[in-house]
């Protein structure tokens, strides 16, 4: 199952329109807050038009968590190359990847090549595909580490339904680390098959194993069939 929040778009100004809306969301940013109190189950999506506030409303949900990262993929599929993209994505989870002057001398040989013969030559042997996923399993392991003991331990062993236990460790709901993956599957940006696949796969690994709350925030509703699979 994925839970999902649904943003709607007035096209003309209604005064008891604008206070329904705002209850809803009120409402809305009541669930969230509720979901990301509870150990993490399944993804969760906030679906709306672009411009109708998504990414700021999460912010303000987020806002006084300890563990959180966002990722804004419209900055990272927008660049100009594969390199680019893998610097872009690096340097907003944290990751300093020793490949960066690699990547440079990499791009400075390109431009001389294509100066002096008018092709580019092909890139090092590490591709772009490689470093994405090593990017993000350096992160998956980052959140692992700081993920509740307790709240990783109960979805790796599950109890005997016929004993009771003695007590349940607890666990500050603050501490549960969040991951925003916002813009996803942006519409202009659906051939970045890669990037998007990596990254639905890291929410399915965090979430799978209890290691962190992944929030999807998208104006594309194609998204909910794709991350079903």
């Amino acid at each position: 199952a994925i839970e999902r929040i649904l943003y709607r778009n007035k096209s003309i100004y209604d005064p008891l329109a604008d206070i329904s809306i705002w209850k809803e969301r009120e409402q809305e940013e009541q669930k969230l807050r509720n979901w990301l109190r509870e150990p993490p189950e399944t993804f969760i999506v906030l679906l709306g038009p672009t411009g109708t506030g998504k990414s700021k409303f999460i912010d303000q949900v987020i806002q006084d968590k300890k563990n959180k990262i966002v990722i804004k993929c419209d900055e990272i599929v927008n660049s100009r190359n594969e390199n680019e993209l893998i610097l872009r994505l690096a340097k907003q989870v944290g990751y300093f990847p020793v490949f960066s002057l690699l990547i440079s001398m990499s791009n400075l040989i390109d431009g001389l090549a294509s100066a002096m013969i008018g092709n580019k030559t092909l890139g090092f042997s590490s591709s772009a595909d490689s470093e994405i996923k090593k990017i993000l399993d350096t992160l998956a392991i980052a959140l692992h580490d700081i993920a509740p003991d307790s709240l990783i331990r109960k979805h790796q062993k599950k109890p005997n339904k016929y004993i009771e236990p003695q007590f349940v460790e607890s666990y500050d709901p603050a501490d549960i680390p969040i991951v925003v993956i916002d813009s996803f599957m942006i519409k202009d940006a659906t051939e970045r098959e890669e990037i998007w696949n990596h990254l639905a796969k890291l929410a399915a690994l965090l979430v799978d194993n209890g290691v962190a709350h992944v929030v999807f925030v998208s104006s594309n509703v194609g998204i909910v069939k794709s991350l079903s699979k």
